[in-house]
Order: C-alpha cells, then sequence, then structure tokens
C-alpha cells in the first residue's frame, strides 16, 4: 500500500474525532436551565400521558414521606388505636408500649394493603388502556373494510350509470337519424 494513499480506517477515525468534537462542543452550550426545562417539559408529558399513576405516586410518596417523621408516625399510631379502639394511657405501661407496637405494626399493614390496592387499580387501569387499544384497532381494521366497500359500490354505481348513459346516448342518436 502507498504510504501516501489515506487509509480508510484513519479517515474513519477522523470523522468520528470530528463527530464526537461537535457533541461535546454541543453538551458544553447546553446550559442547566435547558436541562432543566427539558426535565419539565418531559414530566408534564408523563403527567398527561398517566395521570392515575401520577397522582397514586403522589399520594404514595406523601404517605411515605408522613410516616417517616415522628409527628407522622404518632398520627398513624393514634388512627390505629382508634380502629382498634385500644387507647394509650400513661398508667398502663407495658400495656401501652404493646399498643403502640401493635398500631404501627397495623398502620403498617394498612399502607401495605393501601398500596396492593393503588397497584390493582393502576393494573385495571392499563388493562383498560389496553382494552381501548384493541377496540381502536377494530374500528379501524372496520372503518377500512366499510371504505372498501364504499369504493366498490361506488365504482359500480359509476359503471352502471356510463352505461344507463351510453345506452341514452344511443337512443337519443336514433331518434335524431331517424
Amino acid at each position: 500500500m502507498n504510504q501516501h494513499t489515506p487509509n480508510l480506517a484513519d479517515a474513519k477515525r477522523d470523522a468520528l474525532r470530528a463527530r464526537i468534537e461537535a457533541a461535546e462542543r454541543r453538551i458544553a452550550e447546553r446550559t442547566l436551565v435547558d436541562d432543566a426545562r427539558d426535565a419539565a417539559r418531559a414530566a408534564a408529558d408523563y403527567a398527561r400521558a398517566n395521570p392515575g399513576k401520577v397522582v397514586a405516586g403522589a399520594l404514595v410518596l406523601g404517605l411515605v414521606i408522613g410516616l417517616l417523621t415522628a409527628p407522622g408516625r404518632a398520627a398513624a399510631a393514634k388512627a390505629a388505636a382508634r380502629v382498634t379502639g385500644s387507647a394509650k394511657s400513661k398508667t398502663t405501661g407495658a400495656v401501652s408500649e404493646l399498643g403502640s407496637k401493635f398500631g404501627t405494626l397495623l398502620a403498617n399493614a394498612l399502607v401495605a394493603q393501601g398500596l396492593k390496592v393503588l397497584d390493582e387499580v393502576l393494573e385495571g387501569a392499563n388493562t383498560g388502556k389496553d382494552r381501548a387499544s384493541e377496540l381502536a384497532e377494530k374500528a379501524a381494521s372496520e372503518a377500512q373494510r366499510l371504505g372498501r366497500e364504499a369504493a366498490d359500490t361506488s365504482g359500480d354505481l359509476a359503471r352502471r350509470t356510463r352505461a344507463a348513459a351510453e345506452t341514452a346516448a344511443r337512443d337519443i342518436a336514433k331518434r335524431v337519424r331517424g
């Protein structure tokens, strides 16, 4: 191979380097504001496409954050105590501690059950979405079939109309001639 002839691999490598440098320049030109704007647009698009998931996620996130705080745990324990009918009392010591643990356990069970219900709701929504998609596909298929039938019918009608017009034209021509 001639030393003065550029190697194909060298040419490809140079082209790749040029593309990498151009990409690096574009990345450097992007600002944090652009990235934040793109992320906000993507989040808004997702929220519009999946409103049920967003609401359910916000509820679960709020519940989890609430349970991570001391006031949230206390409120959950009080709610569990009301549900079980037990009340905290300073004089009952061990019974009170057991009730608190039971209340916390019950609150955790309620949260788990709530998450399970949310999962089932989301699964039902996805099933509904899939069914709606199937119905839309069937409707589109039926619309195509009806369109083909209409085209066939209009073609047949056009042929019959043309034949009738030709017959009428012949009749008129015969009368004129004769």
